[in-house]
């Protein structure tokens, strides 16, 4: 063990020292353990500022994904089915076919293969079943 002069060696904390310390009072302890004091601010001026408050707001999924449009995309994900041929409907790729490589209920999300083998992420929401089933169409190349 090394020795610095002026440090009081402290005991080393075990395993039943952490799991004796609450959940809630965790960070608490882990900000003890750097230096911090209660009353005292942290950081170089040690100044107090007052917490951000958290404001939960409405369940989003990536950036345009709403509550409603989640509530139809998972009427619309049971439609659904791996390796089925289905038609974009919005998008840069609309009118386009393409093949269901993955769904995703959490995300309300599915991942397609193009004819061109390009694999695209889409929004459930932006998809519908394939009219045509005959796979030797013009506009729809075996996958």
């Amino acid at each position: 063990s090394l020795k610095f002069p002026g440090v009081v060696p402290q005991e080393e904390s075990t395993l039943d020292d952490y799991n004796d310390v609450p959940i809630t009072d965790f960070g608490e302890a882990s900000m003890r353990g750097m230096g911090w004091e209660k009353g005292k601010g942290v950081g170089r001026n040690r100044k107090i500022v007052e917490p951000i408050d958290f404001d939960k707001q409405k369940r989003t999924l990536g950036v345009t994904i709403y509550e409603e449009e989640t509530a139809e995309a998972e009427k619309l994900f049971h439609e659904f089915k791996l390796g089925e041929y289905i038609e974009i409907i919005a998008g840069q790729d609309k009118s386009k076919h393409a093949k269901i490589l993955s769904l995703s209920l959490e995300t309300s999300r599915c991942i397609v293969r193009l004819p061109s083998e390009e694999i695209i992420d889409l929004a459930i929401i932006n998809i519908k079943k394939e009219k045509s089933t005959d796979r030797d169409s013009a506009l729809i190349p075996l996958l």
